[in-house]
C-alpha cells in the first residue's frame, strides 16, 4: 500500500468507504459525510460524459490533422 493512502473496500450501499475508520473521522458530522457521498455519486455520470466528450474531440482533431497533412485536404479513395 502507498504511504498516505487509505485502504478502501466496497460498501454494500452506495459506494466506497474507508476500510478502517481512521483517526479523526469520528469528528466529522455524519450528515456532512452523507452529503459528500451524495455529491460524488451524483456527479459520477457527468464525469463519464465529460471523458467521452474529450475522447470524441481528440479523435476529431486527429482526423482533421490527418486530412490536412496526409491527405492534403482531399477525400481518401474508396477501393
Amino acid at each position: 500500500m502507498i504511504a498516505g493512502k487509505k485502504k478502501l473496500r466496497k460498501n454494500s450501499g452506495d459506494g466506497i468507504v474507508p476500510a478502517s475508520q481512521g483517526i479523526g473521522l469520528s469528528l466529522i458530522p455524519p450528515a456532512f459525510l452523507a452529503d459528500l457521498r451524495h455529491l460524488i455519486i451524483e456527479r459520477r455520470p457527468g464525469v463519464a460524459v465529460t471523458g467521452t466528450i474529450g475522447m470524441t474531440l481528440l479523435y476529431w482533431r486527429v482526423g482533421r490533422r490527418v486530412r490536412r497533412e496526409i491527405l492534403r485536404n482531399e477525400r481518401a479513395r474508396v477501393r
